[in-house]
């Protein structure tokens, strides 16, 4: 469901699966316990456009040193619906599975990829994320 040509084997040039250790200006931010742990770093200068302008930090996820999942967080439905919209120029509109949530999914080859918005969080979400990194994850 990615718009032909743009599903991606990595974020920001850095390919899924990547060493973190092969990585500079990387900050660690948080450790999410799932998996036996995904620990989350930014990089410096790394940001995501959104389309009213304002760029966001993306979070770079690593499991067991491996590039796994880049992540991106609007605060508020404005800033969702300017990220919503800046993903849809990149890779299409995806397939919305609930006509009654702010979700969409894009399945690809090597990649899935979804944007949330939380009416009761007042918070949105897209990751994108590697699969065969994540079928290792399952297998762990």
């Amino acid at each position: 469901s990615f718009k032909p040509g743009s599903e991606p084997d990595g974020y920001n040039g850095i390919k899924w699966a990547t060493k973190l250790s092969t990585l500079q200006m990387m900050k660690h931010t948080r450790t999410d316990p799932t998996h036996g742990g995904i620990e989350f770093y930014v990089r410096e200068g790394d940001t995501f456009k959104l389309e009213n302008g304002k760029h966001k930090p993306v979070q770079y996820g690593f499991w067991r040193e491996q590039f796994y999942v880049a992540l991106v967080n609007a605060k508020g439905l404005e800033e969702f619906n300017a990220l919503k919209e800046a993903v849809f120029k990149k890779f299409g509109q995806g397939s919305k599975p609930f006509l009654n949530r702010e979700e969409y999914l894009w399945v690809g080859k090597n990649v899935v990829m979804a944007l949330n918005y939380y009416e009761n969080l007042k918070f949105g979400e897209y990751y994108i994320k590697s699969e065969v990194m994540a079928k290792k994850m399952a297998q762990k």
